[in-house]
């Protein structure tokens, strides 16, 4: 929560409420003297004396930020100033226009396991300032393998963990939480902020139904959508440019795959593992993944998931976004990454292994 030094009340309601208040402002209008005068870094002197200027001179420019659940309050700066200091060393391998285009897109985020990293990675790189972001369900242990989340967390709703990690690193995010899911009802709502469509959609939900209302979405308003899972220690990306070539009846013919399974409300987690991995593409899944989801039900509970893969799956979803709002041509298709691939793995054991977990799934 923003807080303007002017509003002494609030201020000092919090102090009685023992509220810690934290001041480093000093160190960070040093900083950002630093950075705004690069050409005297190797002069001390002269960058010593223009410190103690700098900082008199702007010492009463900040605000508070307040952050309830850790019972403190800091100073901070004001926002031009702390989005400046705070992408610095963004500088140039991200130019001072793609930044700008990067953080004046709005994104929608559905889906908060690999999609909470993908917002991290948003937010570190000084991404998007509007965001919506959706899930329904609540951070349980077995999610801290791959949510980057702690002890103090749990049972808390996913948006509301993801929330507050963004806005201790970017208090000057805008975020529009939907804690309980997208659905045909309010996807509409989901994919606007302030009134406009997003320029970006992301997909990271397992609901059928709710990957459909995206891409009906995307299509109707022309708008690209991503979406990018985790596969053993490789993701698989999909990439599908609404606003391009891409249109729901391609989507719609991967929908036929399910349809081959019968009712999704009838099938046993077997036959869901099947439906699933010939939706995503079987051609696509990693061999070890394959073998784990044919103990689903079985030896194990859930579908697996490596915390590597999800911040991975962060890492490309976080590029896509940066690349796609800054007008890179990136086409329609489905990619892959694999660091078994990368560094060549594959071996004939592991080649025997593909073709007889394969018999399972055909």
């Amino acid at each position: 929560m923003i807080i303007l030094k002017e509003n002494i009340e609030k201020i000092e309601t919090l102090k009685k409420e023992g509220v810690i208040f934290c001041d480093n402002l000093q160190e960070q209008l040093e900083e950002l003297c630093e950075i705004k005068n690069p050409i005297l870094r190797d002069d001390k002197e002269k960058m010593a004396e223009l410190k103690k200027t700098f900082v008199f001179e702007n010492k009463d420019k900040f605000v508070y930020f307040y952050i309830p659940e850790r019972r403190s309050c800091h100073k901070i700066l004001l926002e031009n100033d702390y989005f400046e200091l705070r992408t610095a060393r963004n500088k140039n391998l991200i130019t001072l226009e793609e930044q700008n285009k990067f953080r004046e897109a709005k994104v929608c985020f559905a889906g908060l396991s690999v999609g909470s990293n993908m917002l991290r990675l948003c937010a570190l790189q000084g991404g998007p300032k509007n965001i919506n972001i959706a899930d329904m369900d609540v951070l349980g242990l077995s999610n801290l393998n791959r949510i980057l989340a702690g002890v103090h967390d749990l049972g808390k709703k996913k948006t509301e963990v993801v929330s507050e990690y963004l806005y201790e690193v970017d208090p000057y995010l805008q975020i529009n939480l939907f804690s309980d899911g997208i659905n045909e009802k309010n996807v509409e709502d989901f994919i606007r902020i302030n009134g406009e469509v997003v320029d970006v959609i992301v997909d990271e939900v397992d609901d059928i139904k709710s990957k459909i209302a995206l891409r009906q979405m995307a299509d109707k308003y022309k708008k690209p959508l991503i979406s990018v899972a985790d596969n053993a220690d490789g993701v698989i990306i999909e990439v599908e440019r609404y606003d391009q070539d891409f249109t729901f009846g391609m989507f719609a013919q991967r929908l036929e795959i399910l349809k081959k399974f019968g009712n999704p409300q009838e099938m046993t987690i077997e036959a869901k593992a099947k439906a699933i991995t010939h939706f995503i593409g079987i051609e696509n899944i990693d061999t070890d993944m394959l073998i784990s989801v044919s103990e689903v039900g079985k030896n194990l509970y859930s579908w697996p998931q490596l915390g590597g893969a999800a911040v991975l799956s962060g890492v490309v979803g976080s590029y896509l976004i940066r690349k796609i709002v800054n007008g890179s041509n990136i086409k329609s298709g489905v990619y892959l990454f694999s660091l078994k691939d990368l560094f060549d793995l594959e071996n004939e054991e592991e080649k025997k292994k593909r073709e007889n977990i394969l018999k399972f799934f055909n």
